[in-house]
């Protein structure tokens, strides 16, 4: 028998409740029902399709009422007879009377052939019943229901005073069903406890609501307890015999690590107590750090296995279209005025927000929900929010905050280092800072010690890998960790102080640090240092010289990464980052540091342009390097450089000319594996030529070859090839999607 339902389709955004109105059209007529993404001046309410080969329009209006929805279905009318369909469907969230889908068939005559072609609310409930499937999708709108509401309100629920009906509401309007949910689900089932941890505002205490709203509603539970009292409140609530749901939010402290005499085995003995009794489930919240603080602290959480039921919500695996959905409903809730919503409309600027590596509801919160746009012109609101995207503090600075000095501290000095470090790389920086910081910082370094403070940091502020069997790399949690800490060491002068005589690597000396004010210009990527400053890095970098110029550059090649002590290119990449510098680092560079093919191209060729040597040495050291050249990217950059230096019979004489053409002969033959070496192999060719005499260079006969060799790999284009053109056609269906949900925001109810 078909379920009948009442649900309130106010709830969803306009977006969503089109899509909802196409999903069940298309499941009741067994038809595909077309959509398109709005153009500026069309009607995003309207959905072109074809039911039963005819031509055919459905539209979508959202309104509370019909005194508000008749009005606008006049305004339509011209449109359709405009359009001049052969069948017009209308889906609406208002209740319709008889008299009312009347009304709406004489407005629309010939095109409404049957008061069936006008869906109401009543009739939408009606095939969600049919449709149960469709009724899963639409996870939100099932929350929102009268009836469900009702049926948890009126279970018996302790400390209910953060779940008042009203706020229940306002959660689920901007709410995105995802994976997560059902993950947490699954978890629950299987240990009857769960724990959800994250970064700060990734929005873990949102899905533990979720979370109760569903088990009270669906799973026939009888009670929920929320434990605000702690864990004392939960013993004396738990009862033999009764369904109950206790929820446990930010259980170990809301920004730092609470210590509690007996935390432990209280928390664990209750656990336990959970597990023996069928009918009680225990959801727990807490920040990835806090987490980690306690196992650290508690040797009983730490050996206990607890992390097996752990639910980590991690913002990388928000695909784009969950991404969309949770910008979209933040900015739907908020009725942008239209100038804003072209503002973000205009070159899809909205991509840029959804496809940031900073993306965290919580920023969208700040800025979105708590209206902070309105402050804003609409020329200046894409660029304001992106800036709280590039600079979000407001995600991270409570968190650090809460740190230990040591993690504190050691996070500050990874922020100064590469992208990817080693950890043993990380530790030795550490322990040099320490060292060299300890009469003012009194920072007592063990290796335990850092080792715990790691912990805490890990799967938070820093993420750790293996890459090899003995070797762990460690980065931070994503950009928008080191934005802040850019931010953070230019706020205070004598952080900057401590990080920088206290460098250990070179690398820990420009990473984030510059002499370039353009550069620091730039967002939140780099520090800026005044020349008093400057020249105090100067003599960290003599003192780091005199103890070897250890480097800490993690250079990465497929499946593998290792550690390349490249001291050129370290010296280089300085000199650039201060070119005040240039006089002292030029003392340090000889002859036979440019002819090491085991340093940077990039840096020899740096300096054999800008040192101060004789011709003859110049020549002497570019001949030994060109011949020591077998990349033809490099071959081509060497070029260049030597032609600059009017030394381009180095690379016309004869005997070379030959050499490089049974090179290019070797590549033509064995190396163009796929496509894209073809197409790169063409294009330095092409640049090449322009250095080469067309008479001993032959580029056309090289062309013809490689796109024969082109052909050939076409005709064997494996079942990857055909693997990735299908990921890349599901890229563009997403693509599509995310611009249809994004342009509904011009409607208007």
């Amino acid at each position: 028998a078909t379920q009948m339902h009442n649900y309130d389709f106010e709830i969803l955004q306009y977006n969503e409740f089109e899509s909802l109105t196409r999903d069940l059209l298309q499941a009741e007529k067994g038809v595909y029902i077309e959509s398109f993404t709005d153009g500026k001046d069309g009607g995003i309410d309207f959905r072109y399709g074809s039911v039963r080969g005819k031509k055919c329009i459905v539209q979508v209006k959202r309104y509370k009422e019909w005194n508000s929805l008749l009005p606008q279905l006049r305004k339509e009318v011209a449109k359709v007879e405009r359009i001049k369909p052969s069948r017009y469907l209308l889906s609406t969230s208002v209740p319709l009377t008889p008299a009312n889908k009347e009304t709406i068939k004489s407005l629309f005559h010939p095109y409404v052939k049957d008061t069936a072609d006008i869906y109401g609310r009543d009739d939408l409930n009606n095939l969600l019943g049919k449709h149960p499937h469709i009724e899963q999708k639409y996870y939100k709108l099932w929350l929102a229901s009268t009836n469900v509401l009702n049926d948890i309100l009126h279970k018996d629920v302790v400390n209910w005073s953060r779940f008042e009906l009203d706020s229940i509401r306002e959660e689920i309007r901007t709410y995105v069903s995802n994976d997560s949910l059902l993950n947490a689900l699954r978890i629950l089932d299987k240990h009857q406890y769960v724990i959800i941890s994250g970064i700060p505002g990734i929005g873990k205490t949102t899905l533990a609501r979720m979370l109760v709203y569903k088990i009270l509603a669906d799973y026939q539970y009888e009670e929920f307890i929320y434990m605000d009292g702690g864990l004392d409140t939960a013993v004396q609530m738990f009862q033999e015999g009764k369904k109950q749901v206790f929820f446990f939010d930010d259980f170990l402290g809301a920004n730092t690590f609470i210590d509690e005499k007996g935390f432990e085995s209280k928390l664990l003995s209750f656990i336990r107590a959970i597990r023996r009794e069928k009918g009680k489930l225990f959801i727990l919240t807490t920040r990835e750090y806090i987490l980690a603080q306690a196992k650290e602290h508690y040797e009983k959480l730490k050996n206990s296995n607890v992390e097996i039921a752990k639910c980590t919500i991690d913002m990388g695996t928000y695909s784009p279209v969950i991404r969309t959905r949770i910008l979209y409903n933040h900015l739907a809730d908020a009725h942008l005025p239209e100038p804003y919503v072209e503002a973000l409309l205009h070159g899809r600027n909205y991509m840029d927000l959804i496809n940031h590596p900073n993306f965290n509801p919580r920023v969208i919160e700040t800025y979105i929900d708590n209206r902070l746009w309105t402050q804003d012109s609409p020329e200046q609101f894409v660029a304001s929010f992106m800036y709280l995207f590039d600079h979000p503090a407001c995600v991270w600075e409570k968190a650090f905050d809460a740190l230990t000095s040591i993690a504190k501290y050691a996070l500050l000095v990874l922020g100064t280092m590469p992208n990817k470090v080693y950890l043993e790389d990380w530790e030795k920086a550490f322990r040099t800072f320490c060292r060299l910081s300890q009469q003012d910082l009194h920072l007592s370094y063990t290796d335990a010690e850092f080792k715990r403070n790691i912990h805490i940091l890990e799967d938070c502020f820093v993420r750790i890998s293996s890459v090899r069997s003995d070797k762990l790399l460690v980065e931070l949690y994503n950009p928008s960790v080191r934005g802040f800490l850019v931010e953070y060491i230019s706020g205070f002068q004598d952080v900057r102080h401590y990080l920088l005589t206290g460098a250990h690597f070179a690398e820990q000396l420009y990473s984030v640090f510059t002499g370039i004010p353009d550069r620091a210009r730039r967002g939140d990527a780099y520090v800026f240092l005044p020349p008093e400053m400057q020249e105090l890095v100067q003599n960290r970098l003599r003192e780091i010289k005199n103890d070897g110029l250890p480097t800490c550059a993690c250079i990465g090649h497929g499946r593998y990464v290792w550690l390349e002590h490249d001291k050129l290119y370290v010296l280089y990449r300085f000199v650039l980052t201060y070119p005040s510098s240039r006089s002292m680092i030029d003392a340090w560079i000889t002859p036979d540091d440019l002819v090491n093919t085991h340093s940077s191209l990039e840096a020899r060729l740096y300096f054999l342009k800008n040192l101060t040597l004789s011709q003859d040495t110049r020549m002497e050291v570019a001949a030994m390097m060109l011949a020591g050249l077998t990349d033809l990217r490099e071959i081509m950059e060497c070029m260049e450089v030597l032609s600059d230096l009017e030394l381009e019979n180095l690379y016309t004489d004869s005997t070379y000319l030959s050499h490089l053409k049974s090179s290019i002969d070797d590549k033509i033959e064995n190396e163009l594996q796929d496509l894209a070496d073809t197409q790169i192999m063409m294009s330095v060719l092409e640049d090449m030529s322009e250095y080469l005499p067309p008479e001993l260079f032959p580029l056309t006969d090289y062309k013809i070859r490689i796109l024969d060799m082109e052909d050939i790999i076409k005709e064997d284009l494996s079942e990857e090839e055909f693997i990735r053109e299908e990921a890349l056609d599901a890229y563009r269906d997403d693509e599509l999607l995310i611009d249809e949900i994004m342009t509904s925001l011009r409607v208007k109810d």
